[in-house]
């Protein structure tokens, strides 16, 4: 798996395909420290097992 770099305006973000969707971070303004979270983050996926949280309302994890 592969992710790549996007620049929107100043910013650059570290794009992650994770199944059919793909998983936006926000890095900053450093295309560098970009490069850098991208490595990370591959590693990270390539390392173990990932799993994607899901979001739930606090009414729902209250009643669990």
């Amino acid at each position: 798996m592969r992710g790549s770099i996007q620049k929107k305006g100043t910013t650059y973000y570290v794009v992650l395909p994770i199944g059919p969707k793909r998983k936006w971070l926000k890095v900053g303004p450093n295309k560098k420290e970009a490069e850098r979270v991208l490595v990370q983050e591959v590693a990270r996926l390539h390392s173990g097992p990932y799993r994607e949280l899901k979001k739930v309302t606090f009414a729902e994890f209250a009643r669990k």
